[in-house]
């Protein structure tokens, strides 16, 4: 049973006057879920955007404190050999008073009570960071997580939304 050629031409009427009444409708238009799901995740990733930015300045803050810190330390220990050189002369100069030398060794021994406080606070400081670099890699797989889920969830509503 074939067509004759009136049927064919009157089928391809219908189909150009539907095709121009409604031009490309289910290949363009989104369903209203996936649109908002779109904008949900253009929003997620401007705040990622965002978190990175802010992470990135607490980076350079944090650079730049242990750079005046390093700067501190020298000054430190530009001081140090200062007064151990003095010290030095002390000894040449005053070898023949003990009582001298009992007040060197005092300083020294503060010095050294000073280098070792300074040591404790930077490992303190140490283990700050770590705690600091730790919750925010957490926070970052979670994150990503996150958007994975969104992800496989907006793909799941895309397939059964269609249906």
């Amino acid at each position: 049973m074939s067509l004759a050629e009136d049927d064919i031409q009157h089928i391809q009427a219908m189909i150009e006057a539907a095709l121009t009444r409604y031009p490309a409708t289910g290949a363009t238009l989104l369903p209203p879920m996936d649109v908002e799901m779109r904008e949900r995740l253009i929003r997620l990733e401007e705040e990622l955007k965002h978190q990175r930015e802010l992470m990135s300045k607490q980076f350079d803050i944090t650079e730049e404190r242990f750079k005046y810190m390093g700067q501190r330390f020298d000054e430190g220990e530009r001081r140090f050999e200062e007064v151990d050189r003095r010290f030095g002369h002390l000894e040449q100069r005053l070898s023949h008073v003990d009582k001298r030398f009992d007040q060197s060794d005092e300083k020294i021994e503060q010095i050294g009570e000073r280098m070792n406080n300074l040591e404790n606070e930077l490992k303190s400081i140490h283990q700050e960071l770590k705690q600091i670099y730790t919750a925010i890699n957490r926070q970052t797989w979670q994150m990503i997580g996150a958007i994975g889920l969104i992800v496989i969830l907006s793909r799941v509503v895309e397939l059964f939304g269609a249906q």
